[in-house]
C-alpha cells in the first residue's frame, strides 16, 4: 500500500513540474517573441529613416539610385531570412 501511496505521490510531483516548465517556457516565449517584433519594427523604421536621408541628401542621381537599389535588395534579403526564421516564433504581420 505504502509502495502505491509512493508512486501517487512521484507522479504528483511529476505532474506538477511539468506546469512549472511549460509555463516557464510560455512565458519565455513570449518574451522573446515581444523582443523580435520590436526588433523587425525597429530595423523597419532605420531602413524608412536611411531611404528619407539618401532620397532628402544625396544630389547624384546615380549614386541615389544606387543606393536605394542597395537598400531595397538589404530589405528583401532581411524579409526572406525573417519569413524563413519566424515559423517557429507567433510573429504577426503589422
Amino acid at each position: 500500500m505504502e509502495n502505491q501511496s509512493n508512486w501517487n505521490k512521484i507522479s504528483e510531483d511529476s505532474s506538477e513540474l511539468t506546469k512549472k516548465i511549460k509555463d516557464k517556457i510560455l512565458t519565455e516565449n513570449e518574451d522573446i517573441n515581444e523582443s523580435l517584433k520590436n526588433t523587425i519594427s525597429s530595423t523597419t523604421e532605420m531602413l524608412k529613416k536611411l531611404v528619407e536621408n539618401i532620397e532628402d541628401t544625396i544630389k547624384d542621381p546615380e549614386i541615389k539610385s544606387e543606393s536605394l537599389e542597395l537598400i531595397k535588395n538589404i530589405s528583401i534579403e532581411l524579409e526572406t531570412f525573417i519569413n524563413k526564421n519566424t515559423q517557429f516564433f507567433d510573429i504577426e504581420e503589422e
